[in-house]
């Protein structure tokens, strides 16, 4: 602001609505949540990243249901419908469905019923099955990516990892030939 320059009504209220924001901004309520300590002359966002930091993992109430039975929950990543059963289902209704196509929308919502009606328990074993097979797959290359990184490790501390052979050529000396 330059000085002997007045303020119009609207620039005075915007000073006035900024001092106030300032002066009421508290940083004591973090301070109680589950006792983390910070410093006083810590910003607002830096506070809210110790909050962010400190802030407990969600329980969802279908994981401790099935934690009370003894059960494990596997929550699939996002788009990976090859590990949904229910988008094999989908698409089996939806392909049916497609082969004779509805006219209206009565008689489509008519055949979407009458085809998820068909779907019995058979279909959806081998739609399980079918992920599974894709689980099975998936673990075994994460199996092997620990490996791999446990291999580079051995390597990089002068520990020679048993799968990594003799690094010695072959001059073919010990082949018979018959000249």
């Amino acid at each position: 602001m330059v000085a002997g320059k007045k303020l119009s009504p609207a620039e005075k209220y915007l000073v006035a609505r900024t001092y106030e924001c300032i002066r009421n901004k508290k940083k004591e309520a973090p301070k109680l949540w589950k006792e983390i300590w910070y410093n006083p002359s810590y910003t607002k966002a830096e506070l809210l990243l110790l909050v962010r930091a400190n802030k407990p993992k969600p329980v969802y109430q279908a994981t401790k249901i099935a934690t009370a039975y003894d059960h494990l929950v596997y929550f699939t990543p996002l788009y990976h419908p090859e590990l949904q059963p229910v988008e094999l289902i989908w698409a089996h209704a939806k392909n049916q469905v497609a082969d004779d196509p509805a006219s209206s929308m009565p008689e489509l919502k008519a055949k979407i019923d009458a085809e998820f009606d068909t779907v019995v328990s058979d279909t959806w074993i081998n739609a399980y099955e079918h992920v599974q097979e894709f689980e099975e797959k998936y673990m075994q290359q994460a199996d092997a990516c620990e490996l791999a990184a446990n291999a580079v490790d051995n390597v990089d501390g002068g520990v020679r990892d048993a799968e990594e052979g003799d690094n010695t050529e072959h001059d073919g000396s010990d082949v018979n030939d018959e000249d």
